[in-house]
C-alpha cells in the first residue's frame, strides 16, 4: 500500500483491518450457523408435510379410489409455504404411474408430471429456487403410489439477507470502535517518536559533543536509544584513533616529500625523452612513406604509429598523473591535511605507475628493435656462387644454435642437391631464422616436444619458368595457425600471441624478403592436427 507514509497511518490501517476481519468472521459464522438451522428445519418440515399427504393419499387410493383428490389437496392453501403437490397411483396391471391430482399455489403455474425414476431418487433436497421431496405410498409393504411436494425456500434467502445486513452493521461498528481506540492510544507513541526525532536531529548537528539520548517511556524506543548511544561512543573512539593516525602520517609525509620531489624530477626528464622518441618515430614514419619501399607501406605506418603511441601514450599519461598526484600531496602536506591512508594510497599508486612506465618503455624498445629489421637495404647483397650442400651445412649449424634453449625441439634439414648456384645467402638465412622463431613462439607450448622439418630442393626450368627454382618446404608439427588469422598472417602487426609480447612483424618481414629482395613466392597452409607448412619458391641460376 504505497499511500502508507507514517507509523500513525500504518497503525490506524492495521487496527481498522483487524477489526473489520474479526467482525466479518463473526458475522459469517453466525449467518452460517443460523442458515444451517433454518435449512434443517425447512427440510424436516417439508418431509413431515409429505408424510402427512402420503397418509391421506393412501386412504384416497385404497378406500375411495373413485374420489377426486383435488378436493382434499385444495385444503393446502392454508399452508403458505407449500407451492406444488402431485399425487400418483401405481396400477397393479401395468405397474405404471397414473396421475391422480395436484395442488398448485395460487399465482403459480403447474409444473410437469414426474416419472417414477425421478420420484424414487428424490429425498428432502434443497434446490436453487425451492425445496422438494417425494414419498412412496405403500399398502401391506407394496408401493401403490407416490406423493411429490415442492415448498418455498424464501426463509433461507431471508436468513442470508439478514446475515449480510447484520455483518455489515457489526463491521461498521467494529471499524468505528477501532478508530476511537487507535485515536486514543496513538498520541503517546507519536509524542515519544517526536522526542526521539528531535534528539537525533540535535546529535546529527553536533555528533562529537559527548551528548547522549535520554530515556523514553516506551521500552522499544528506549532500546533504540541505548543502541544509538553505544554507536555514538564507538564513533568518538574511532575519531580519536583517526586523529592520532593522521598526525603520524603527516610526520612520515614530511620525511618522504624530498624523495618524491626527486623522483618527480626524474620522471619529468623521462617524459621529455619519451616525447623526443615519439617525434623520432614520426619522422621515421614520414621517411617510410616517401621511400615507398613496400606496397603496403601506408598501412604499416599507421600500425607502427598505433603500436608505438600506445605504450608511449601510457607512459606520458602515467607521468602526468604522477605529477598531479605529487602536487596534490605537497599541497596536503603544506596544509597539514594529509592522512595516513592518503599517503599509503599515493605510494601504492606511484609504485603501480612506475611499473606501468617500465613495462611500456621495454615494449617501446622492443618495437624499435623490430622496426630496424624492416629496413630491407641491409639485405641488398649481390648473388654469390655457393655450393648448396655447404650452404645447408652452415644453415643447419646456425639454426641448431638458435634451438639450443629449447631442447625438446628437434631440427631436420635436408638438401637433395649438391651443385653450386648463385644465391643470396643472407636473406635466405634470415627467412628460415624468422620461420623457426615463429614456430618456437607460436607453434609449441613451453616444454612441448616438436619437430621442425626443412627441405631444400632445386627444380629444373619449366614451361612456366625459364629459370631454375629453389624449393624450400618448411613444416612444424605444432598447434597450427588460427583460422581467423590465416588470411592475414603476412600483414604487419598480425599475431595470435600479443599477450606474450609478440609484435606481429616476423612473417611480414619474411614475406617482403621473399617478394622484394628475392623476387620469389611464398604460400602457407595450417591445421591443428598436422601443424603449419610454408612453401617458398625462389628463382636461382647456376
Amino acid at each position: 500500500m504505497s499511500w502508507v507514509k507514517s507509523i500513525r497511518r500504518a497503525s490506524l490501517l492495521h487496527s481498522v483491518l483487524v477489526a473489520w476481519l474479526v467482525a466479518v468472521l463473526a458475522g459469517t459464522i453466525y449467518t452460517a450457523y443460523y442458515y444451517q438451522q433454518v435449512r434443517d428445519y425447512l427440510l424436516q418440515r417439508s418431509d413431515e408435510m409429505a408424510e402427512l399427504i402420503t397418509l391421506s393419499g393412501q386412504r384416497n387410493i385404497v378406500l375411495t379410489a373413485s374420489r377426486d383428490p383435488h378436493t382434499w389437496l385444495s385444503t393446502l392453501y392454508t399452508t403458505s409455504w407449500v407451492e406444488h403437490v402431485h399425487l400418483y397411483q401405481r396400477t397393479q396391471s401395468s405397474a405404471q404411474l397414473r396421475f391422480l391430482g395436484s395442488y398448485n399455489k395460487q399465482g403459480l403455474a403447474a409444473i410437469p408430471v414426474r416419472r417414477e425414476s425421478q420420484l424414487e431418487q428424490i429425498g428432502p433436497q434443497l434446490r436453487e429456487d425451492y425445496i422438494d421431496v417425494a414419498k412412496q405410498i405403500t399398502n401391506n409393504e407394496r408401493v401403490i403410489g407416490y406423493v411429490y411436494l415442492r415448498s418455498s425456500r424464501a426463509p433461507l434467502d431471508l436468513v442470508l439477507l439478514r446475515g449480510v445486513i447484520i455483518t455489515s452493521v457489526i463491521s461498521l461498528l467494529a471499524i468505528l470502535l477501532s478508530l476511537l481506540l487507535a485515536r486514543r492510544h496513538r498520541r503517546q507513541t507519536i509524542d515519544t517518536l517526536a522526542q526521539l526525532t528531535q534528539q537525533l536531529r540535535e546529535l546529527s548537528e553536533h555528533p562529537a559533543n559527548g551528548k547522549r539520548l535520554h530515556d523514553f517511556d516506551l521500552r522499544e524506543l528506549d532500546e533504540i536509544g541505548l543502541a544509538i548511544n553505544r554507536l555514538l561512543g564507538r564513533y568518538e573512539q574511532r575519531q580519536r584513533r583517526l586523529e592520532q593516525r593522521k598526525n603520524h602520517a603527516e610526520r612520515r609525509a614530511n620525511d618522504l616529500t624530498e624523495q618524491l620531489a626527486q623522483r618527480a624530477k626524474a620522471l619529468s626528464e623521462a617524459n621529455a625523452e619519451f616525447a623526443e622518441t615519439l617525434e623520432s618515430l614520426h619522422q621515421y614514419q614520414q621517411q617510410l612513406v616517401e621511400a615507398k619501399k613496400i606496397s603496403s607501406l601506408r598501412e604499416m605506418v599507421a600500425s607502427i604509429a598505433h603500436e608505438v603511441n600506445t605504450p608511449v601514450g601510457l607512459v606520458i599519461t602515467s607521468l602526468s598523473i604522477m605529477n598531479d598526484q605529487l602536487d596534490g600531496l605537497v599541497e596536503k602536506v603544506s596544509s597539514k591535511q594529509l592522512t595516513r591512508a592518503q599517503l599509503e594510497q599515493f605510494i601504492q599508486q606511484h609504485q603501480e605507475n612506475l611499473a606501468l612506465v617500465k613495462r611500456n618503455i621495454d615494449r617501446t624498445a622492443g618495437l624499435i628493435a623490430r622496426f630496424s629489421q624492416l629496413a630491407l637495404d641491409q639485405f641488398a647483397e649481390e648473388p654469390q656462387l655457393i655450393e648448396l650442400s655447404t650452404f645447408c651445412a652452415d644453415l643447419t649449424a646456425s639454426l641448431q644454435t638458435r634451438l639450443e634453449p629449447w631442447p625438446t625441439l628437434s631440427l631436420k634439414l635436408q638438401c637433395s642437391d649438391t651443385g653450386a648456384y648463385l644465391l643470396k645467402p643472407g636473406p635466405i638465412n634470415q627467412i628460415l631464422t624468422q620461420l623457426v622463431q615463429n614456430s618456437i613462439q607460436h607453434g609449441f607450448e613451453d616444454g612441448q616436444a616438436g619437430i621442425i622439418d626443412i627441405q631444400l630442393q632445386v627444380s629444373d626450368a619449366t614451361a612456366d619458368s625459364a629459370e631454375r627454382q629453389l624449393q624450400i618446404r618448411y613444416h612444424d608439427n605444432g598447434r597450427g595457425i588460427d583460422n581467423s588469422l590465416i588470411d592475414r598472417i603476412f600483414d604487419p602487426f598480425v599475431s595470435g600471441r600479443k599477450d606474450v609480447g609478440a609484435s606481429g612483424l616476423g612473417l611480414y618481414l619474411v614475406y617482403n624478403l621473399v617478394h622484394q629482395v628475392l623476387h620469389g613466392q611464398i604460400k602457407v597452409s595450417s591445421d591443428s592436427d598436422s601443424g603449419t607448412r610454408f612453401h617458398i619458391t625462389l628463382p636461382i641460376s647456376a
